[in-house]
C-alpha cells in the first residue's frame, strides 16, 4: 500500500547523498537525473521542493561547471522541479523565488561552457521558458547577464528545433515587455519630478 512517509523518507535520502558526496561529479549527475523522473509526480514533487532539491541542482552544477552529464541532468530536473503546477501559475514561485537569479545565471553558465551541445541549449531554454511563466520571474530573467544573447546564440544553433525557437522568442517577448514597462515608468517617474522641480520654481520665496 502507498504510504507517503516512506515516499518522503526516500528523498531525504537522495539528497542527503548529494549533500555528502557533493563532490562526486557520478554521483550528482546521476541523483539529478533521479529528479528529472521523481518530479514527474506532484506528491514526490512538492517533497523535493520542501526538501531542498532545487538548492541540491544548483549546488551540483555549481561544483561541476565543466561536466557535461551534470550540467545536462541538472538543467534537466530544473526543468520539472520550476514548472508551475497550478493554474494561476504561481504555484511554487515561493519555494524558488530566492533561487530565481541563480537558476537562470547558472543556466546561461551551462549553455555558454557548452555553446555547441544543442541539447543542453535546449535544455537551458526550457529552464528559462519555465521560469518565464511566472510573471514575476521575468524582471530577473531581464537583469540576468547574457539571457538574451544566449536566446539569440540558441535560435541561431538551432534553427531547425521548433521547441527552442518557440520558447527563445517567447521570453525575448516577455522580457521586452518588462523592459518597456519600465522605461516607462522611469520617463513618468523623471515628468513627475521635472512637473515637482517647476512648480517650486515658480512658487514665491519668504518674504
Amino acid at each position: 500500500s502507498y504510504d507517503p512517509f516512506w515516499e518522503e523518507n526516500g528523498v531525504r535520502v537522495m539528497l542527503d547523498s548529494l549533500r555528502r558526496y557533493s563532490h562526486d561529479r557520478y554521483l550528482q549527475a546521476m541523483g539529478c537525473w533521479a529528479m528529472v523522473n521523481a518530479a514527474l509526480y506532484p506528491s514526490l514533487k512538492a517533497s523535493l521542493l520542501r526538501l531542498g532539491a532545487v538548492y541540491a541542482v544548483t549546488n551540483a552544477m555549481m561544483l561541476h561547471p565543466n561536466v557535461e552529464a551534470v550540467q545536462f541532468r541538472g538543467l534537466f530536473a530544473l526543468i520539472n522541479l520550476v514548472i508551475p503546477v497550478n493554474k494561476n501559475r504561481n504555484g511554487d514561485g515561493s519555494s524558488i523565488s530566492s533561487h530565481v537569479y541563480q537558476l537562470s545565471r547558472l543556466t546561461i553558465l551551462a549553455m555558454k561552457n557548452f555553446h555547441t551541445n544543442k541539447s543542453i541549449l535546449n535544455r537551458g531554454c526550457l529552464v528559462l521558458r519555465n521560469l518565464s511563466l511566472n510573471p514575476a520571474f521575468v524582471s530577473i530573467l531581464a537583469k540576468t547577464p547574457g539571457c538574451i544573447d544566449m536566446l539569440l546564440h540558441c535560435r541561431s544553433v538551432c534553427p531547425r528545433d521548433a521547441l527552442v525557437q518557440r520558447s527563445a522568442k517567447t521570453i525575448m517577448i516577455l522580457i521586452q515587455r518588462v523592459t518597456d514597462n519600465d522605461a516607462i515608468k522611469i520617463s513618468n517617474l523623471a515628468g513627475s519630478i521635472g512637473y515637482v522641480g517647476r512648480a517650486n520654481l515658480n512658487r514665491p520665496g519668504p518674504k
